[in-house]
């Protein structure tokens, strides 16, 4: 809406020095709820990568290499009875905190057991490669919080700016009001790029257009 305002308004000026600032501060908002759209944007297809990049790194870990684990353990625990109950696996369908702190307890009781371990069968790479995808893990979690943060921080600004925009809108439309009250057919089109469509969750995105 502001951008529409902004471009009617733009087509049909007023000389005046309030009109005139009050175009300079929209044209402002307007690029900058573009900057905050193209942000809000970006953060939220890299929350959704950054999590589908955990989810896969965790069914990965979980089908593979806590599912080996587990069954070496099984094997060292016959005749290594302190094994036993060492190397209990993440409940399936854990919270993502729990799993990676789990995944981490068993990591460390791995590197500790890396002889016995290896001796049965883990794999000669099993300890560097666990200790890699744990680590992908973490990071992915990051991005995902940061990403999120960008998001959010930038929908939460740009129904600010949605707002200030608005006012400006309010403004300029006594201008176009004054300016055409004896011309009903143009001030019908200033109330048509001046009016918000579509629905109330897409508020301040509507506003800015």
């Amino acid at each position: 809406m502001a951008r529409r305002a902004l471009d009617f308004a733009t087509a049909h000026p007023v000389a005046d020095a309030g009109f005139a600032a009050v175009i300079t501060r929209l044209q402002a908002e307007v690029a900058k709820a573009d900057a905050l759209g193209m942000l809000q944007g970006a953060g939220r297809d890299g929350e959704h990568a950054a999590l589908s990049r955990r989810l896969a790194i965790r069914q990965s870990v979980e089908s593979q290499q806590l599912r080996r684990l587990r069954r070496i353990a099984e094997l060292a625990a016959v005749d290594h009875p302190g094994v036993a109950g060492k190397f209990v696996l993440p409940p399936a369908g854990a919270p993502n905190r729990e799993f990676y702190l789990k995944a981490r307890t068993l990591l460390a009781d791995t590197t500790a057991e890396k002889e016995l371990l290896s001796a049965l069968g883990l794999g000669d790479t099993f300890v560097e490669e666990l200790t890699q995808a744990v680590a992908d893990y973490e990071t992915a979690t990051a991005s995902a919080h940061a990403a999120r943060a960008d998001h959010v921080g930038a929908g939460a600004e740009l129904a600010a700016v949605a707002h200030r925009c608005t006012a400006d809108v309010v403004v300029i439309d006594t201008y176009m009001r004054a300016k055409f009250a004896t011309d009903p057919q143009i001030l019908a089109a200033w109330r048509s790029a001046r009016n918000i469509v579509g629905p109330n969750k897409a508020k301040a995105a509507e506003t800015a257009r």
